[in-house]
């Protein structure tokens, strides 16, 4: 297991900010957009595509020396989970007729 201390290293690491100079890993949750909380003082951006995340996940396991072969990565549509939602409105919207 890595040591979540760690990621820490990335926060001035150049592979892991944008063009534009914007870090997607901070101490500071005003230094990101959309920051998710990783612990009392680690933030990660949180507005990311899928393929911007993925290649993240693929600089930190280099980093760390972990073989890209050692993880799987599953991509899938959300589409069950946009259905129980759109389930879940429509009953809402219905008028009960007892």
């Amino acid at each position: 297991m890595i040591d979540p201390s760690k990621f820490k290293l990335f926060i001035n690491d150049n592979d892991f900010t944008t063009a534009k100079n914007k870090k997607y890993i901070s101490e500071l949750e005003a230094d990101l957009r959309s920051p998710i909380k990783i612990n009392e003082s680690l933030f990660l951006e949180g507005n990311l595509g899928t393929n911007y995340i993925i290649e993240n996940i693929r600089k930190m396991m280099k980093k760390f020396g972990i073989s890209e072969d050692e993880l799987a990565i599953k991509l899938q549509k959300e589409t069950k989970a946009l259905e129980e939602f759109n389930y879940m409105e429509s009953e809402e919207a219905e008028p009960n007729t007892m």
